[in-house]
């Protein structure tokens, strides 16, 4: 009896099956430890009295995964809330095929301009030196 025939889905199938969990862990790693990163740049940069420069880089770092993970959510939500709010309030609506590509770049649009300004406001609020020392 091989190994094909003892495991349902197959010798093949486990390895891919393992190949994509790790995958996943690797991203999650690196997404918390981006995130992570950046937070502590962002603290040195600012109790560096002018000596260490590279805040912007150091908030988009700390700001990318955070924001991506709730840009997700909040397209997924809108997207439901649409189509709910469509279905509903029209009998007949246009085919999905026709509301879609519009639904998607309005929440595009929306969560660009959104990251924008949270990213800008952020960006102010961190100038100021904190005053402390390394």
């Amino acid at each position: 009896m091989d190994i094909e025939a003892r495991h349902p889905i197959g010798y093949r199938g486990l390895t891919y099956v393992f190949l994509v969990i790790i995958t996943f862990a690797v991203i999650g790693i690196s997404a918390i430890a981006t995130t992570v990163l950046g937070a502590i740049a962002i603290r040195q940069i600012r109790r560096s009295n002018g000596r260490l420069y590279g805040l912007r880089l150091a908030l988009l770092e700390a700001l990318f995964y955070p924001a991506l993970v709730v840009d997700c959510g909040v397209c997924g939500m809108l997207s439901v809330l649409i189509l709910g709010l469509i279905t509903t309030l029209w009998p007949h609506p246009a085919p999905l095929w026709a509301i879609e590509p519009l639904m998607i770049a309005f929440e595009l649009i929306l969560v660009v301009v959104a990251d924008v300004l949270v990213y800008k406001w952020l960006r102010r609020k961190l100038k100021r030196p904190s005053g402390g020392t390394v």
